[in-house]
């Protein structure tokens, strides 16, 4: 069974941004920047924000790990809102 970390991003975030979060080669980015995911853990990413270039940086939480903790290719993220507002996205 593999490994599911449900993370966490800011409410304040453009669709665009939620869709980029969502892409592969993010989600390969976030497990190799990240090789355990622990319950409380922030992650921080730029994603592609289209013509403007990269995003300001986005903090992500780790809420919940269903599984081991090391991250590989085989973990499914799981990305959930989370109410924080501005304080919650860095940049």
């Amino acid at each position: 069974m593999a490994t599911t970390v449900t993370v966490s991003y800011p409410a304040n975030l453009g669709d665009w941004e939620r869709d980029q979060l969502r892409t592969g080669h993010v989600r390969a980015y976030l497990k190799r920047a990240n090789d355990r995911a622990r319950e409380g853990d922030a992650w921080t990413v730029a994603v592609n924000a289209g013509c403007a270039g990269l995003s300001p940086d986005i903090t992500l939480r780790v809420e919940s790990v269903d599984g081991e903790r090391a991250l590989d290719e085989s973990t499914e993220l799981a990305f959930v809102e989370r109410d924080g507002g501005a304080t919650e996205r860095d940049g």
